[in-house]
């Protein structure tokens, strides 16, 4: 019988472990892993100053995004050769969340996630100020509510600290419901934090709003000056002579700004662009002559 028992436990068959190395989603993160890595090491090679190469958040940001698929990769190499990971389980798991930190590299060509960026970097202050309201509310209003239900067996707020939640829950304006006050005394306190969480939460918020329509504006401001490009003026003909011309003509210092236009006639004056093209009747001034030219720049859209 043990005879029998022991070979029924030796041909117990074992489901073999799937292994990463043959998901197409691991096959596919090799290949951008492996692009993410060149690319990083090359950027480093090129970098004139290495000291500022590290003090960038973004290069930090594509080092911590590639250093969990190296992590794991020995992590599998480990167990398939039958060895023990010496790192938990715990460890290993957040060290593979921070691979979400790869979003981030979008930011590179996203102008909304840098505009993002940038507004909440100009909008410190006034963040720090919203968690610091915040955090004065939490603490008043959870000892309220606490000191207001103390009396009641079946509260669900035993104690200060287990109010916090409610109090972030409410202020928030989320609501959850899981803890919720019974008493009079308690609603009205409920009611209060409410009020109170919607007013701090809004105080803040036209400044950053602010913020981020002023880095938006300034982006699109950039854009539309990308568009046009500044034409020099040193092609115009001058006429020769010096100041004054063969034929009695004045030159063309004393002519003023001129422009020459189609249609074999000009006018003298300041004249402006109108979508790239000169066009007649733009010039202030106009009296026709036959060679003109103009002294100042124009922007001509590309």
């Amino acid at each position: 019988m043990a005879y029998q028992a022991y070979l029924a436990g030796n041909n117990t068959s074992h489901i073999p472990m799937s292994s990463p190395f043959h998901d197409p989603f691991f096959l596919v993160e090799t290949m951008c892993i492996c692009w993410f890595s060149f690319e990083l090491v090359m950027r480093f090679t090129c970098s004139p100053s290495k000291m500022s190469f590290f003090k960038d958040v973004m290069n930090i940001i594509d080092f911590f995004a590639i250093i969990p698929y190296f992590v794991t990769l020995g992590t599998e190499l480990a167990k398939s050769k039958g060895a023990t990971p010496t790192m938990s389980l715990a460890i290993v798991r957040v060290i593979r969340l921070v691979r979400v930190f790869r979003i981030f590299k979008l930011s590179r060509h996203s102008k909304g996630l840098q505009i993002l960026g940038q507004t909440l970097k100009a909008s410190l202050r006034e963040l720090a100020l919203l968690i610091f309201f915040l955090f004065i509310g939490v603490i008043l209003f959870s000892s309220a509510v606490y000191f207001a239900e103390v009396d009641n067996p079946e509260t669900a707020f035993t104690s200060i600290p287990e109010a916090f939640w409610w109090a972030v829950v409410s202020m928030t304006t989320v609501g959850y419901g899981d803890m919720y006050p019974v008493t009079v005394g308690g609603k009205l306190v409920g009611s209060m934090c409410a009020i109170a969480g919607v007013l701090t939460i809004s105080l803040p918020v036209p400044v950053i709003v602010s913020n981020f329509s002023y880095f938006y504006h300034r982006e699109m401001e950039c854009e539309d000056n990308q568009e046009y490009t500044h034409v020099s003026t040193s092609l115009w003909e001058e006429e020769e002579g010096g100041e004054e011309g063969e034929d009695g003509e004045e030159g063309p210092g004393e002519q003023g700004d001129r422009v020459p236009l189609e249609g074999g006639t000009a006018y003298r004056g300041i004249c402006a662009p109108l979508n790239g093209t000169l066009l007649a009747g733009l010039c202030a001034g106009q009296t026709g002559v036959q060679s003109v030219g103009s002294v100042y720049p124009l922007v001509t859209q590309v």
